[in-house]
């Protein structure tokens, strides 16, 4: 084991482990934010032998603001300075853990770096060329420092080793994410309780729902001419119900659901919180996912876990996570994905299958699992 400092605590032998929780800190936060939320909790709920130090942004240690709550006592709040002047050096550290690479590695800890996907490079599309250079240069730069690199699925790997094989060598490993407990089955018959929720959304009838940012990426241009063939073809009741924040390029979104004539029939809710997520993945008659690519595509195991049956795409690591709970189509088909959606709507027996089929794979999925794996990887240097 790799320990600069072999010391003695309240809680024996422990190495220090320095995490950069910046994500975290948006009011409205997302994949990423999410994902570093849940592994810190999930690891003070695991390890209470290692002393961890979180970095955040310092104006959230000025008089008006503070720092999030801690989530265990051998954890402790520490000021981000990764982007002022020369690389930081940390003393007493023994790891450095990231899921970011806008920053310049600090020194004297081992660096781990988790790379959730590296879209800019295999989905170009739309982005300007010199922000395209920059985020690769930024990107060579952190794998090439660090110790070890984690990837959310065997495809961001993949990637990584294709696009990064300069950088990245034999320092690759797969760390899965988990799915939250907050996301879980909620009683039909309680429908009537959380009958607020979803008419604070506008939701008033039975719906198809989409959960991801609105961008090029995304395809939702492509579900919403499944759904407009839905409509024309097999005269379908469901609402189309939109649900993320305002990506990049999204105009052409809001201008094809008005040259559809879709304008009363699709419901854009704009960003959502968790707690509210769950109430629109349990009512739903179908969560439909169909990006060309995700690194992770953590919408997909959040509807399993609902017992939502899902249809996403046969691509990229949505058919890795998926595996057989899900219906796959292509996303450049526009009657493929229109047909697999209607496969759901229209056979029960289909419906419910994949409803118990998600809720065995997104078990598969915990935090606790991400968390005890991540320390194995820590333990190993």
């Amino acid at each position: 084991m790799f320990l600069k400092k072999c010391q003695i605590s309240r809680y024996g032998e422990v190495m220090n482990i320095a995490i950069d929780v910046r994500s975290i800190l948006k009011k409205e936060k997302t994949g990423i934010g999410y994902y570093t939320f849940n592994l810190i909790n999930a690891l003070a709920k695991i390890d209470r032998n290692n002393d961890y130090a979180l970095y955040s942004k310092i104006r959230f240690f000025s008089r008006d603001k503070k720092p999030p709550a801690l989530p265990g006592e051998n954890f402790r709040h520490k000021i981000d300075r990764f982007n002022l002047g020369p690389p930081v050096v940390l003393k007493n550290t023994d790891i450095f853990h990231t899921s970011a690479y806008d920053l310049k590695p600090p020194k004297g800890a081992k660096f781990v770096i988790t790379v959730h996907d590296i879209i800019p490079k295999v989905f170009p599309q739309g982005h300007p060329k010199d922000v395209l250079e920059k985020l690769d240069n930024l990107l060579k730069s952190v794998l090439a420092a660090a110790d070890v690199i984690l990837a959310d699925t065997k495809c961001t790997a993949n990637d990584l080793k294709r696009h990064y094989s300069g950088q990245t060598g034999q320092k690759i490993k797969v760390l899965y994410p988990g799915v939250g407990d907050e996301f879980c089955v909620l009683p039909q018959e309680a429908k009537n309780l959380y009958k607020e929720t979803l008419l604070k959304y506008n939701i008033y009838t039975n719906y198809i729902i989409y959960i991801g940012t609105i961008e090029p990426r995304k395809n939702i241009n492509g579900l919403i001419k499944a759904y407009k063939a839905l409509k024309s073809g097999h005269n379908i009741k469901q609402t189309l119900v939109i649900t993320g924040m305002k990506g990049w390029m999204y105009d052409d979104v809001f201008k094809l659901t008005e040259e559809l004539g879709l304008k009363k029939d699709i419901v854009f809710t704009g960003y959502v919180p968790c707690e509210d997520l769950k109430v629109l993945y349990n009512f739903a008659d179908v969560s439909v996912y169909p990006s060309f690519y995700e690194g992770a595509g953590l919408p997909i195991l959040e509807a399993f876990k609902c017992g939502c049956p899902v249809v996403t795409s046969n691509v990229s690591s949505m058919s890795e996570l998926a595996g057989d709970a899900a219906v796959l189509t292509d996303p450049y088909k526009i009657d493929s994905i229109a047909d697999g959606i209607y496969s759901v709507l229209s056979d029960v027996g289909l419906r419910n299958s994949l409803a118990q089929k998600g809720l065995k794979r997104a078990a598969e999925f915990s935090w606790d699992m991400t968390a005890k794996n991540l320390l194995e990887i820590f333990k190993g240097f």
